[in-house]
């Protein structure tokens, strides 16, 4: 495998030059290994891996020169990459801006996030110099091994990038600047090979962590549950590392929202929001004494608070929320229904007088009514909420969609149930099993006669496949779905034996 890296340019007067790629570095990127075949679609892959590879360090838009005829006979890969022109692409990072911090114990040290208080803006005068960092660190993040642009534009998106990368990190605070610099006409008809230079300037004041989450107003659901909805976590001894990244806090609170709605909370708010067409979040500084600094984060309909004590690294989500009412069922109506009476059904759904309204009870309730008609055989059975729903202003009746939200304190709920034929077993079949008796494939299913019940099916399943004696175990049945459908299904089971071992034991004494 030779490959060879052929740049033509020449450093400009300054003695800036484009980035040097060593033999070891290509091989590397190539991803080619001794013994791959080579073929048309190899070569293609290849040379697209090395052009992003050069555009992301700073390359401008480089060519390629294939192998000579005799490469292929001699089982030899040649590629050469030809450049000429380049962007310095360059990352600098400093922990903090302030050079003081040096002289002072770690947890002592002034907080670059803490604003200047009374004379101490003159104190923080001198900042710490950038250190350059190795640009292999962040050549998958910056978008130029993709686009290959080198505009202004495009830096700017390795801003955004780098910032997010950083967020993720625990860089809560971290700040990143474009220098962005392209050289004169002048100097490019001086053959220089450098265009231009992108400098990304990182100050990443310190990792900060979430120790812990407030959320002041929320009564009816305990802390504890809205806590193990979201993302967001206090950072702990057992793996969280609480950092905090404002993406996804807003979504988080989205989540807290819909957990809140879909029980029936139909005032649910959150008390800091924003503007109804805001296009990104906003930060406000709200508060900083001499003991805390708050920040406020307000996107929509959402927004929440972040404190920081001063002298602490460590931070503190709070969301503040207000419930307001929670829908209830003023009436159950059960339609159709023949097996069952209102108040089994009240009982079954959890849907009975009083009892909390939302689509997620609504949901829930339906799904236990629909198992309780399948374990008696109504395969067929189909269950239609329809709803009437008092205004919460005038009191005034009105139908509603009970699939979605219902803002009403009181709502009458009614099932439109459709039962269909019950379904009984008739006949079981079974194949696949060359040495296990019959008798242990079917005795736990349901016997002829019996009503089809599919928690029965599945809990047989479960114990032939814990015996050990079978590599797949699967049950079909035969007649549910035909129309019109049959009164009696058969059953069969198929199996995969698994080969046999046995374990003699022998004792004696002596």
């Amino acid at each position: 495998m030779l490959l060879t890296h052929q740049h033509t340019g020449a450093p400009d007067a300054d003695g800036q030059r484009c980035p040097t790629i060593t033999q070891r570095r290509l091989e590397r990127l190539a991803e080619v290994e001794y013994g791959d075949v080579q073929t048309t679609n190899l070569r293609r892959q290849v040379r697209e891996r090395l052009r992003r590879a050069f555009q992301a360090v700073g390359f401008v838009r480089p060519s390629f020169e294939g192998g000579r005829p005799d490469d292929a006979a001699a089982n030899i890969f040649r590629e050469t990459i030809v450049t000429e022109r380049c962007w310095l692409i360059r990352v600098w990072v400093r922990d903090d801006a302030d050079a003081d911090d040096a002289a002072e114990p770690a947890f002592r040290a002034p907080d670059p996030a803490d604003p200047p208080r009374g004379g101490e803006a003159a104190e923080r005068g001198r900042e710490k110099p950038f250190v350059q960092a190795p640009l292999e660190d962040w050549v998958d993040v910056l978008p130029f091994g993709e686009s290959g642009t080198f505009d202004r534009e495009e830096a700017a998106r390795g801003v955004d990038a780098i910032t997010a990368v950083l967020r993720a990190r625990g860089y809560a605070f971290a700040d990143v600047a474009l220098q962005y610099r392209e050289l004169s006409p002048l100097r490019e008809r001086q053959s220089s090979d450098v265009r231009g230079v992108i400098d990304y300037e990182i100050t990443l004041n310190h990792e900060r962590r979430i120790a812990s989450i407030a959320l002041p107003g929320a009564k009816a659901v305990e802390p504890g549950t809205l806590l193990e909805l979201i993302d967001t976590k206090p950072y702990d001894f057992f793996g969280a590392p609480g950092f905090f990244e404002l993406e996804r806090a807003m979504a988080d609170l989205g989540a807290i929202a819909r957990y809140y709605q879909e029980r029936g909370f139909f005032d649910f708010a959150f008390e800091l929001t924003g503007a109804p067409d805001d296009v990104v979040p906003l930060k406000v500084l709200e508060l900083a004494n001499d003991d805390w600094i708050v920040w406020r984060y307000t996107f929509r309909d959402r927004g929440f608070r972040l404190k920081k004590r001063r002298g602490e690294a460590s931070l503190r989500l709070e969301i503040p929320l207000h419930e307001g009412p929670q829908s209830r069922v003023a009436e159950l109506v059960p339609v159709g229904a023949t097996i069952a009476d209102k108040a089994k059904i009240a009982a079954l759904t959890g849907l009975g007088t009083g009892a909390p309204y939302g689509t997620h009870y609504l949901e829930e309730g339906i799904g236990k009514l629909t198992a309780w008609y399948r374990a008696r055989g109504y395969h067929l059975v189909k269950i239609e909420p329809f709803c009437e729903a008092e205004d919460p202003r005038s009191g005034d009746p009105s139908f509603c969609d009970p699939r979605l939200p219902v803002r009403a304190q009181h709502v009458t709920l009614g099932l439109r149930v459709t039962e269909g034929r019950q379904v009984f077993v008739g006949e079981h079949f079974w194949r696949g099993n060359f040495e296990t008796d019959p008798h242990a494939l079917t005795r736990d299913l349901p016997q002829a006669g019996e009503p089809l019940d599919e928690a029965r099916l599945n809990e047989a399943m479960r114990q032939m496949r814990a015996l050990g004696l079978f590599n797949s175990v699967r049950i079909d049945i035969i007649g549910l779905d035909e129309d019109p459908p049959r009164d009696r299904v058969a059953l069969v089971v198929g199996v995969e034996e698994a080969d046999h071992s046995f374990l003699d034991l022998a004792a004696g004494v002596r």
